[in-house]
């Protein structure tokens, strides 16, 4: 019996598919031998497996497309692109809040614009302190040190 899903075909007494798990067809194009009526299925045969797939197949379960991952070079081009000083503020905000589908890349820029936000906030901070103590400094020996 073929599933419908995946397409592998699979013994005719099987009521899961056992490459991807999903339930098989009821209908039976086989007829019983000895009654000559449609075989039945019982409630004892295979039971639903504990996984999607057959632990001897190495394909890759499927993942719907807003759950891609970003790849390794993936994660570097972007970082390269968000460290573009005006373009890449604008693009941090386009992804953060609707630029696109994928969840993974969505919440990659919303963690790098909360990074530049905080970065923004320390660079604000050091500057009014180390500022001041750098003006004092600044009146009270001028530039050189000795004026």
């Amino acid at each position: 019996m073929r599933c419908t899903k995946c397409g592998l075909e699979n013994p005719d007494n099987n009521v899961y598919c056992a490459n991807c798990g999903a339930p098989l067809p009821k209908e039976q194009n086989g007829t019983d031998l000895f009654t000559g009526s449609q075989a039945q299925q019982s409630e004892t045969q295979i039971q639903p497996p504990y996984y999607t797939q057959a632990p001897w197949q190495s394909a890759q379960p499927s993942v719907p497309e807003s759950y891609k991952p970003i790849t390794p070079l993936g994660y570097v081009g972007y970082s390269l692109l968000f460290s573009i000083p005006l373009v890449g503020i604008i693009l941090l905000f386009v992804f953060s809040f609707g630029g696109t589908a994928n969840i993974n890349l969505k919440n990659f820029s919303r963690g790098m614009l909360i990074s530049v936000a905080i970065g923004i906030v320390l660079v604000i901070l050091f500057s009014l302190i180390f500022g001041t103590a750098f003006t004092q400094y600044y009146d009270q020996y001028g530039i050189i040190g000795i004026f």
